[in-house]
């Protein structure tokens, strides 16, 4: 059999959360790479184990010289294809054969727990990206946002505040898939003091919206 490296969505970190498939090969893995979080989370002892925050590079090249004699599994955060290491990979590793196994993301997960449909929403990532936040919201009845650092959801509700976009709820949904998960639902102007945990992911949407 062609020997592959296999790139694993990881979901939202709760084993529940996590496809079959995806803990198979973690178990016959010889392998790990991933966030320290994830390998950590494992609570495995058996195999070798590659922090990423220790280089992506270091990590590209330990690929490319031992994917032929070691079954090797990346593990990646949500789904891998929705900014993941996955473009990285693919190009880095071209002429190396790569499997993906999906993973359940946080937007599915938030949009799950408010029983609210996505396919009609815009979904955008803040990870070190500069996006006109209150021209999206104010053009989209649902807007899903991955936030950062910088970019927390108090931050972006008062932009949403100070362009005067008014009539929408920002649901935040924090640490989900972990025992301490929140779900908290408020106005924007609300939401300018709410200190949110790092880990969170938000729904901005009309007040009246139909699921």
């Amino acid at each position: 059999m062609m020997s592959k490296v296999y790139v694993i969505g990881m979901g939202v970190s709760n084993y529940e959360y996590r496809l079959l498939r995806a803990d198979n090969l973690i178990l016959t893995a010889d392998i790990l790479i991933g966030a320290k979080r994830h390998l950590d989370g494992l609570d495995i002892v058996d195999k070798q184990q590659i922090y990423l925050e220790n280089g992506f590079d270091d990590a590209i090249e330990y690929i490319k010289k031992f994917y032929k004699q070691k079954r090797i599994c990346i593990l990646v955060s949500g789904d891998p294809g929705f900014h993941s290491f996955l473009g990285y990979l693919k190009r880095n590793l071209s002429n190396i054969p790569i499997e993906v196994v999906p993973g359940i993301s946080s937007i599915q997960v938030l949009f799950a727990k408010l029983q609210m449909m996505w396919h009609d929403a815009t979904i955008v990532s803040l990870h070190g990206r500069k996006i006109d936040i209150a021209m999206l919201a104010k053009s989209s009845e649902k807007l899903c946002v991955l936030t950062d650092s910088e970019m927390t959801p108090s931050v972006i509700a008062k932009e949403l505040v100070e362009a005067e976009i008014d009539k929408k709820i920002m649901a935040i949904g924090e640490r989900l898939g972990y025992e301490d998960e929140k779900i908290s639902k408020m106005r924007l102007a609300e939401a300018i003091n709410y200190d949110a945990d790092p880990l969170n992911v938000v729904v901005i949407y009309d007040e009246n919206v139909q699921i």
